[in-house]
């Protein structure tokens, strides 16, 4: 049978739900980072796709517009999240005066990865939320500050996670066009320096006792009882008394009755 270990004082405990309603909530804060090379492409008007570049165009590359995805995975945000902000920075790999007007949009559901199918990023289905971004100057290199910070897009995060589709840990992806010039480093370039996402959200956690899931048993770290890895140390043990399967996911323990 697995145990799941948890490090706290023991007292009468609850298993309990974070999807319920009346609930209590946490702050969530999250830092993504792109952690792949195809996860930030470029797609030229024709659709031609440019995967692994060294650098992302916002969005005028030569005298042709570029549309830019960016995609960052493992976004570890429940869906019945309340999103306070959120933002894309990035860093600066040309610098640029040029007078620019973005437009950001997102995904909706959790995004497949970039491919080099024709229009791979306009082809995605967008949201209905939008924010418009005029950047100011870029004038220093390798830099990432308040002028390469978005706008809030917390209206489109919030979209994505109640589009119904969304699951937690899955990806998200942003879609840049507009006109004018802002070029980023891109993750093929310098990994630490691709584009991020930070995400700051609030989420409900109930009191409500989840049935079919009970506590079997427990032993604090003073008790002479030793764990499967021979280690003295709090546990407890989950047991369902169904016969379905029970997704533990988001549950806690609460030393609340309600």
């Amino acid at each position: 049978m697995n145990k799941i270990y948890f490090f706290l004082a023991l007292t009468m405990l609850f298993v309990c739900s974070s999807n319920a309603v009346g609930a209590q909530t946490v702050p969530i804060n999250l830092t993504l980072q792109i952690s792949d090379g195809n996860d930030d492409a470029e797609q030229f008007s024709s659709g031609f796709m440019i995967l692994g570049s060294s650098d992302i165009e916002m969005v005028n590359d030569n005298g042709s517009d570029i549309t830019s995805g960016f995609r960052f995975q493992n976004v570890l945000l429940p869906a019945n999240s309340n999103v306070i902000s959120a933002h894309l920075e990035f860093f600066v790999d040309e610098t640029s005066t040029i007078a620019t007007n973005l437009r950001i949009r997102g995904e909706h559901a959790n995004s497949a990865p970039f491919n080099s199918s024709f229009s791979n990023i306009t082809n995605r289905n967008l949201s209905g939320a939008s924010v418009n971004w005029q950047p100011a100057a870029w004038t220093s290199l390798n830099v990432s500050g308040a002028d390469q910070r978005s706008p809030d897009l917390k209206n489109i995060v919030q979209e994505i996670i109640n589009s119904g589709n969304w699951s937690e840990g899955g990806a998200m992806t942003f879609v840049v066009d507009g006109s004018g010039l802002r070029t980023a480093i891109s993750y093929n370039k310098n990994s630490s320096r691709a584009a991020r996402l930070i995400i700051e959200a609030e989420v409900e956690l109930s009191t409500t006792p989840v049935s079919g899931v009970v506590i079997n048993e427990v032993a604090p770290f003073a008790s002479d009882f030793l764990d499967e890895e021979n280690k003295r140390e709090d546990w407890v043990e989950l047991y369902n008394t169904t016969n379905q399967v029970i997704n533990i996911g988001g549950l806690y323990l609460s030393d609340k009755a309600s």
